[in-house]
């Protein structure tokens, strides 16, 4: 089980709304479709909007989400014999505060869109208890836990339909997917092997060197838990916010 708001921003950038308005907040400024400039003005006010959005609103039910607390975190890989067990928990998610969008592309004829992110540096923190094999080798242990994340892409792609309710067009999303891609990692895990230091200082400079292999675990549940939140959260704001809110004189007709 994995649960988590991470990255709900990613809505909020392009929405920008609560359940309890219809109107914009005033940190949010919409952009016009029909313009050549579109993209280029959703970049801009998306960006302008990430920091009053992280730190979250109270009045708009947006949470902080800088730092981000996580519940938790449960991996299994391979077979019960000879494959992992990773669960962290009590996690916080810093670094949401410093994300850059990078660009924005909506298929309104498709009825998709797609919004990519450049994240400097995250880090995760918690409380771990790993058993079984890493890396071909024997590791267990309890403790904390600190994933540092450099130079990440974030890419957010998502379906939606458009419908019709008292008199005004509204969409909801459908099937999602999310990529996190670090370009570096630094993992840490303390009191390896019952605190043996020498085994585990050695355990995390392996966990380092080889952080791709390590992170290929820890990235689909993150993936994963970040599309189904961002599309809870879409599905729920989008039911009250006419799409001519969102987008001046609403989506284009195709």
């Amino acid at each position: 089980m994995f649960t988590m708001q991470l990255y709900c921003c990613a809505l909020l950038i392009i929405l920008g709304v609560s359940q309890a308005t219809k109107d914009l907040p005033w940190f949010i400024k919409a952009c016009d479709p029909s313009k050549p400039d579109f993209n280029e003005c959703s970049v801009k006010h998306g960006n302008d909007a990430i920091i009053p959005i992280t730190n979250g609103d109270k009045k708009l039910r947006i949470p902080v989400l800088d730092p981000l607390e996580i519940t938790e975190i449960n991996i299994r890989s391979g077979p019960r014999q000879a494959g992992l067990s990773l669960d962290i928990r009590d996690i916080k998610f810093e670094g949401l505060r410093d994300l850059v969008l990078e660009d924005t592309h909506f298929d309104f004829k498709e009825n998709i869109f797609h919004l990519k992110f450049h994240s400097p540096r995250n880090t995760l923190t918690g409380r771990y208890n790993i058993s079984g094999r890493l890396l071909l080798l024997p590791i267990f242990g309890s403790g904390l836990i600190n994933v540092t994340m450099v130079g990440s892409a974030l890419n957010y792609t998502v379906n939606f339909s458009v419908y019709e309710k008292n008199g005004s067009s509204y969409f909801k999303s459908s099937k999602h997917h999310t990529t996190f891609e670090p370009t570096k990692a630094t993992i840490y895990l303390e009191n390896l092997f019952n605190g043996d230091r020498l085994l585990g200082n050695q355990m995390n400079e392996l966990l380092t060197e080889n952080w791709r292999a390590v992170f290929k675990d820890l990235e689909p549940p993150i993936a994963g838990a970040i599309a189904d939140t961002i599309g809870n959260v879409v599905n729920t704001v989008a039911f009250n916010v006419p799409l001519d809110k969102v987008f001046i004189g609403g989506i284009p007709q195709t």
